[in-house]
């Protein structure tokens, strides 16, 4: 057995007296993190925010919703289909190989190929039934989009509208007018002048036509009745041979009819239209004319023979024959005929003043309107 081991005194009054170790904190304080291993704990959030899709500055900011009514020539190549949805495709099993999918063109490849771009939450949809798309898009692709409809509006036809308009005023009148005034290209001021005359009863429309055409094509309008009248004749004639008994006399023949022709009475209207290259500026070759029935004249005189005597009616006819430049949507003044006689007992001295106006009209064209639809909302 081994003696105990003794400590000498020094030693034993030494750790007596060193003081205890302090004991660790039940919190420690935590490492930063670093950049390569450790992160930042997410926040916690809600389900609400959870299920929400990420906010596009653009889209809230500057997305606007627009529908535009549009011909039915607007995008012809696109199928029913596509049309409808404005590029979504409408068989979910539809193959996604291009060669497959360029047969069937969508809207919104097509508005791409113009150089119309779609970002986050843009879209356009197309309804072939209302012919009104609806897009969804930054203002800048909104002015795109117009843009295009615009080069439609100016490749597609255009018609003119044509006013011809007979205004009876009084000589007198008119001569002070021109007296104070000077004819211009424009005659619009001047038919304005001239409508004040006929609310003051001094100046009587008489006659107005309108007519539709196509530029480069001739077109006419009428207003008629036909008069058809001889214009050639055989002489009378005596028999050869005729045998007279008592008191009889020789029969003899009237002067014959052999040729006729046909008067048109009342107002004819034709005119060839013809629109610049600028849009605006519009060529006119017209006749337009006025013709009356006035009465007859008899050859060789009144007192004939009915039997020997030819009669062959008179007309009076009111007519202008021109050429001339007006612009889209203004008067053009014509010239002035004289009438037969006044149409209203007022006037003493009557003068007919024709006018002309011009108007051109779009077969293609559309219209925009602001959405109630938030933007962000649609495909």
């Amino acid at each position: 057995m081994k003696p105990p081991i003794l400590l000498p005194i020094t030693l034993i009054l030494l750790a007596l007296t060193q003081p205890a170790p302090a004991q660790e904190k039940s919190t420690t304080k935590e490492a930063a993190p670093t950049a390569a291993t450790d992160a930042a704990p997410a926040p916690a959030t809600t389900d609400t925010e959870a299920d929400a899709p990420p906010v596009s500055p653009e889209l809230t900011a500057d997305h606007i919703v627009r529908v535009y009514t549009v011909p039915r020539t607007f995008a012809p190549s696109l199928t029913r289909d596509s049309q409808r949805t404005g590029g979504l495709p409408i068989d979910p099993f539809a193959s996604d190989d291009p060669a497959i999918n360029k047969k069937r063109r969508t809207l919104r490849s097509h508005l791409e190929d113009l150089g119309i771009t779609f970002g986050k939450g843009a879209s356009v949809t197309y309804d072939h039934d209302t012919l009104q798309v609806v897009l969804h898009n930054t203002p800048s692709q909104h002015q795109l989009f117009e843009a295009y409809l615009q080069s439609l509006v100016a490749s597609g036809e255009r018609q003119l509208h044509l006013l011809l308009e007979y205004i009876e005023v009084e000589q007198e009148d008119f001569s002070q007018w021109i007296l104070d005034n000077k004819l211009a290209l424009d005659a619009t001021p001047m038919r304005k002048t001239i409508q004040e005359w006929i609310d003051d009863r001094d100046a009587y429309l008489i006659q107005s036509s309108i007519i539709t055409a196509r530029s480069g094509q001739r077109a006419k309008v009428e207003s008629i009745r036909e008069y058809i009248y001889p214009t050639e004749y055989d002489p009378p004639e005596i028999p050869n041979e005729v045998t007279l008994s008592g008191r009889a006399t020789s029969p003899v023949t009237s002067i014959t009819p052999t040729a006729f022709e046909t008067r048109h009475l009342g107002h004819t209207f034709e005119i060839d239209p013809v629109i610049d290259s600028d849009g605006h500026t519009i060529y006119l070759n017209l006749a337009p004319e006025l013709v009356e029935h006035q009465g007859y004249t008899h050859w060789p005189s009144e007192d004939a023979d009915p039997l020997f005597r030819a009669t062959q009616p008179t007309f009076y006819t009111q007519k202008i024959t021109t050429q001339i430049v007006v612009t889209d949507g203004r008067y053009g003044f014509l010239g002035t005929t004289r009438p037969r006689q006044a149409t209203n007992k007022r006037i003493d001295d009557p003068i007919i003043l024709q006018f002309i106006r011009a108007d051109i009209g779009n077969v293609v064209e559309y219209t925009v309107t602001d959405s109630d639809q938030p933007a962000g909302e649609g495909e």
